[in-house]
């Protein structure tokens, strides 16, 4: 039984899989399994996955899916894991060859760990370095949780992160129903149960086109629904902390609105505080949903 299952989920990425494969061959630590989930290609990665399973043999998984997305596909990956430890990679993204062996090691130092994760560094399309290294302050690390609802910047990449497989489990995996920050999601979760470790060398690529995946406005909207669904879930957590975050997401909302040129609507949603903070304090998931109705409402009342 492989001490590491790597779980690397592809959609139409033939063009680089060969290189984010290629990282984990060069790994100094070699005692893992490769999971990979070809979520409904139809470019060559198939003709690949043929080539992989010829040469890994016994180390490679082939695990076909059809469209679940990338949370689905991972959570599938997860599913077929017989490692103890997970290691995540996306399909355009590299490791350093040195990556799984630091982080066992940390992990080693960290025994109640729920997982660990890395510094990393940007790369575009021509592998040119855009920001050799996204620090994580000493400071912070052994108070990672409040870190992750507090920072606007995701601190913790998808790829740099080994998890337990058992903490994995036990939390639910990757909420197939977040269109964003659904890794985060995760990550607070898990931090919500056990310490996190942290090796603070850029041992995790990251392809630069993940931070404009999305826009601007759903991400800040989607890190806001998790911050509300955080809350929720831990009764521990400061008044002020609290009401701060819920400050934050109200404010968010009008941004939003602004952003998108629409000042009568940024307007309805500060006249309507009171029952939006209810929304996003009862079904922060449903709340984005729910204020656009609301301020739909609104705006039909005031026409008449």
């Amino acid at each position: 039984m492989p001490t590491v299952s790597i779980v690397l989920p592809t959609y139409n990425r033939a063009y680089c899989l060969d290189r984010a494969v290629g990282s984990v061959l060069a790994q100094t630590f070699d005692d893992w399994e490769l999971i990979l989930v070809d979520d409904g290609s139809t470019d060559e990665t198939p003709a690949l996955r043929r080539e992989f399973a010829e040469a890994l043999r016994d180390r490679y998984r082939d695990v076909p899916s059809s469209r679940l997305g990338a949370s689905g596909a991972r959570n599938l990956g997860v599913s077929k894991a017989k490692g103890e430890w997970i290691a995540f990679l996306d399909s355009d993204d590299v490791w350093l060859p040195e990556k799984l062996d630091l982080q066992l090691a940390a992990l080693n130092a960290e025994p109640n760990a729920a997982f660990c994760y890395t510094d990393f560094f940007e790369f575009d399309d021509a592998w040119k370095i855009l920001h050799p290294r996204h620090l994580i302050p000493a400071e912070m690390v052994d108070r990672i949780y409040p870190q992750l609802l507090e920072i606007r910047n995701n601190l913790i990449t998808c790829p740099s992160v080994i998890a337990r497989r058992d903490f994995l489990i036990e939390c639910g995996g990757f909420n197939e129903g977040m269109k964003v920050c659904e890794d985060i999601d995760l990550w607070t979760r898990l931090a919500q149960l056990a310490p996190v470790a942290a090796v603070r060398i850029p041992l995790t690529g990251v392809h630069s086109r993940h931070n404009h995946q999305f826009p601007y406005a759903d991400s800040l909207l989607g890190r806001h629904m998790l911050y509300s669904a955080a809350v929720q879930r831990d009764g521990a957590l400061s008044a002020d902390f609290v009401e701060g975050l819920y400050g934050e997401a109200f404010a968010t909302f009008i941004g939003v609105a602004h952003m998108k040129g629409d000042s009568a609507e940024a307007q309805l949603i500060e006249a309507a505080e009171k029952p939006i903070s209810v929304l996003l304090q009862t079904d922060p998931f449903a709340a984005e949903s729910a204020i656009h109705n609301l301020v739909d409402a609104l705006r039909e009342c005031r026409a008449h």
